[in-house]
């Protein structure tokens, strides 16, 4: 008489992916019916701990279930069986019906060999939550925590299965929106993010928003951050002003945020000719710091040239490429000392004790500039007025009685300077012819008349 064997593996389950607590029914098909005690097991290939299950129903007829239960850990791309000695009586039996004395042959057809359960299904085993990557390219890529100067990120989400179920409303996000939601693929997604102002954003995509093909919720992604930065260097409190001149090009300023890079630039706009310009002075070093810096001579410092009218204009770019300027207009540079354009008397000459005004011009308004640094001869000089230090006026008083020459002299030193600090450096002179006053004097003249002497005075 012949024994049963086994002819096919299956379940009943309809191919696709399970999850953890999934009841998969696995059947076993004799060549005759078999009678079965105890309580036999097949053991399953389920990844790193392989899972024993016991005999479930079917005794009396040639088909066997044994039920399989998912567990989590559990993990196959095809299940199966791990031999062809997987089926065990465990301590029972399984024998021809028939006969009820002759145990059945319980070798299995290889795993994945024809009539296995690998070869007659297709039952994935997952038991893992799928995860899923955020990564954002701006003008370049841009990664997580940094801090850049774009105004919208493409964000590509990447799962790390399969996913149907993945779509935009998964998506939390904080300063800004998101746009253009898309699939590429079944694991592969894109969006646009865009700010809604400077400061921190975060992406995120929270756990058992999607899930995989067995059903698995997904974990929490890491979140994503970053930080939008595109407000410019502002420069502050510079040691210049508008419509004014200088004697040097020393600087100070104040700047709100370090700088990769920065310059000042003198370009002409007027007066004397500067054939350098512009002439571009490269900052480094602590000038290219955050906060205030002190007037002082520039690293790089220009060659500027007196009597020319500049523009200078501030530069500044950070580290993210923002830029920032700030022109300071009609700066006149101006190294020259005054000089004395005339001194007028309001007379041609005068005579002793007599006064006349005198005007003294300047090139430019002065500085420190008195009666002391005017010395006098054959006269006396009232004391200098002026409205605007440009025109100067006195009255000028020859002496009187006996001098020794015919002429006055106002004469003006180098002691004073203009109102930047340039100090005079050539003296100047003036002077004016003084008549000495005609002497009254008693004559005695015969007359030729009869009868009387006449008297006159002359005048010598």
């Amino acid at each position: 008489m012949t024994i049963a064997t086994i002819s096919n593996v299956t379940s009943t389950l309809a191919d696709g992916s399970y999850k953890a607590n999934q009841v998969v029914p696995i059947t076993v098909t004799f060549s005759e019916s078999v009678t079965v005690t105890g309580t036999p097991q097949l053991v399953l290939e389920t990844g790193t701990t392989d899972r024993t299950i016991n005999y479930s129903s079917g005794s009396g007829s040639d088909t066997l279930t044994f039920n399989y239960t998912v567990q989590d850990g559990d993990t196959s791309s095809k299940l199966d069986y791990t031999s062809t000695t997987a089926l065990s009586a465990n301590g029972g039996s399984i024998q021809d019906t028939a006969t009820t004395t002759d145990d059945a042959n319980l070798t299995l057809p290889s795993p994945g060999a024809a009539g296995s359960l690998g070869a007659n299904k297709t039952i994935v085993i997952d038991t893992t939550a799928p995860t899923m990557t955020i990564t954002a390219v701006g003008s370049q890529t841009v990664s997580n925590g940094s801090t850049t100067n774009d105004t919208t990120l493409t964000l590509t989400f990447t799962s790390n299965e399969a996913t149907s179920n993945f779509v935009v409303g998964d998506i939390t996000v904080s300063n800004g929106a998101l746009s253009n939601f898309a699939g590429s693929s079944s694991t592969i997604y894109t969006a646009t993010f865009t700010p809604s102002a400077d400061g921190a954003c975060t992406i995120d995509v929270n756990a058992d928003a999607f899930t995989d093909a067995a059903g698995n919720g997904n974990t929490a992604a890491s979140q994503f951050s970053w930080t939008r930065d595109t407000s410019q260097p502002v420069f502050s409190s510079v040691s210049l002003s508008s419509n004014s001149s200088i004697t040097n090009s020393n600087l100070g300023w104040t700047v709100n945020k370090a700088l990769a890079s920065g310059s000042v630039v003198f370009t002409r706009t007027g007066g004397t000719d500067d054939s350098n310009s512009p002439q571009t002075c490269n900052l480094s070093g602590t000038e290219l710091n955050t906060g205030a810096r002190s007037n002082g001579v520039l690293s790089n410092p220009p060659t500027l040239v007196s009597g020319t009218i500049y523009t200078v204009t501030f530069n500044g770019t950070d580290s993210l490429g923002n830029s920032g300027t700030l022109d300071v207009t009609n700066i006149t540079f101006d190294t020259q000392g005054p000089t004395v354009q005339s001194i007028t008397f309001s007379s041609g000459s005068i005579r002793n004790k007599k006064s006349t005004e005198v005007t003294i011009v300047f090139s430019k308004a002065v500085s420190s500039f008195s009666n002391s640094n005017v010395s006098v001869s054959n006269g006396s000089l009232s004391t200098l007025t002026t409205n605007d230090n440009i025109t100067w006026t006195a009255t000028f008083k020859a002496n009187g009685g006996k001098i020794k020459s015919k002429v006055g002299s106002i004469s003006i030193d180098t002691n004073y300077t203009d109102t930047l600090g340039n100090s005079a450096t050539q003296s100047a002179q003036s002077t004016i012819k003084i008549s000495p006053n005609m002497r009254k004097k008693l004559g005695l003249l015969t007359l030729p008349i009869t009868g009387g002497i006449g008297i006159y005075r002359r005048r010598s």
